[in-house]
């Protein structure tokens, strides 16, 4: 059995998601707005044999967010900064961008 998730169902599994692990900062939920979410899939299976039952369930979620573009026609330096710390957590720079 498959079947199709929607906005609530994948809510409840990320907050369950990060109740398992607190540390979990890839997945963000914007409270007002749709959920990014390219695919979510729910498999079940059952078997009742005269052995016994055998269960196994699995979900899966897979997100995607757009990131801004950005071109540049000359020498430029870059800083990707960590907001919680205030600290940068890589610079570099750029001398020839059009290679």
């Amino acid at each position: 059995m498959e079947a199709a998730l929607t906005e609530n169902n994948i809510r409840m599994m990320v907050k369950e998601m990060s109740s398992i692990v607190p540390t979990i900062s890839e997945v963000l939920l914007p409270k007002s707005s749709s959920v990014p979410l390219n695919e979510a899939r729910h498999r079940a299976f059952l078997s009742l044999t005269e052995k016994g039952v055998e269960a196994a369930a699995a979900s899966s979620l897979s997100f995607s967010r757009s990131f801004s573009s950005f071109s540049a026609m000359r020498p430029f330096i870059l800083i990707l900064w960590n907001e919680e710390i205030s600290i940068p957590l890589f610079i570099g720079k750029v001398l020839y961008p059009e290679k």
